[in-house]
């Protein structure tokens, strides 16, 4: 694979290894596999007209009637989450569904970092001396990803690569202050496995929002990355703001996205995290899974 985002995951809390299912995989596989696919996916206008399109039929009414079959066909355990009374309006209100109380755990002490999002994780380190994001044998840049010229003492990186089943609300990782946020990028390609394979600079070209954070451990990045058919990412903290771990970042409206997280080299990654990636696989967690601690 171009990114070698592995199609192939293993269920962290049962220990699993199953195979991605590709959601609308046929249309996927057209898309990046043939010829005309892959220039008419490369075309901003199009992947914005697209966008835009979805996005108002998955606000309006007309979507609700997908919705059941969506929960049945992907087995979402809807006791997890907050159903308004009188049901969803439309498929983006139920795609950016509210995690109901108690259903996932934040409390870990100050010195642990969390999962972001709900997702398919995949650890990688920075090397020093090309101040670059290695994944498998593929060398990135990471100034370029974040917009900025000094990376400071960056070590860590994470990539939660959510697909559209998944929860799709964001959390905080750490606690600390909003420093800066950036608005980079502007090209809308999915983040499926398919697209990944074609196209290695996915995450370094989609429209990306880029929150640098001051934290008592030094500072960390914590990005969200658009995707074709996804609406919009809206956020809830802007610089200057302080929050804590595990509160709501953001919500992404329909279509897969990626949430990204770089950290300071002071940080130790979970082992268990750092061995899967290192043989190619995904991890599937929960938001408010430990990734690791500072020490």
């Amino acid at each position: 694979m171009g990114m070698h985002m592995a199609t192939k995951v293993i269920d962290r809390k049962s220990g699993q290894i199953f195979e991605e299912k590709i959601f609308g995989e046929k249309f996927v596989r057209w898309a990046h596999e043939t010829s005309l696919g892959l220039w008419l996916t490369s075309s901003a206008a199009i992947q914005k007209l697209t966008s835009k399109v979805y996005g108002a039929y998955a606000s309006s009414f007309l979507s609700k009637h997908e919705i059941s079959k969506f929960i049945e066909d992907h087995k979402i355990q809807m006791s997890d989450f907050v159903t308004p009374e009188g049901g969803f309006k439309n498929f983006n209100e139920f795609f950016s569904r509210r995690l109901a109380p108690g259903a996932r755990s934040f409390l870990v002490s100050d010195a642990e970092v969390i999962s972001p999002a709900e997702g398919r994780v995949f650890y990688a380190s920075i090397v020093d001396r090309k101040s670059s994001l290695v994944i498998k044998g593929h060398a990135y840049d990471v100034g370029d990803l974040i917009g900025e010229k000094d990376i400071g003492d960056l070590g860590h990186a994470y990539v939660v690569r959510l697909c559209p089943v998944d929860y799709h609300r964001y959390h905080f990782a750490v606690s600390g202050t909003v420093l800066s946020a950036k608005d980079l990028g502007g090209k809308l390609f999915s983040v499926n496995p398919i697209a990944l394979e074609q196209r290695h600079n996915i995450f370094w070209e989609n429209y990306r929002k880029v929150y640098k954070v001051q934290t008592s451990h030094g500072i960390c990045y914590q990005a969200e990355v658009g995707a074709i058919c996804v609406g919009s990412m809206t956020e809830t903290k802007a610089p200057g703001d302080h929050f804590v771990r595990g509160e709501e970042k953001g919500t992404f409206l329909f279509g897969g996205s990626t949430c990204l997280l770089l950290l300071p080299k002071s940080f130790v990654p979970d082992a268990d995290i750092v061995k899967n990636s290192q043989g190619g696989y995904e991890t599937l967690v929960r938001v408010g899974d430990t990734l690791g601690a500072f020490h």
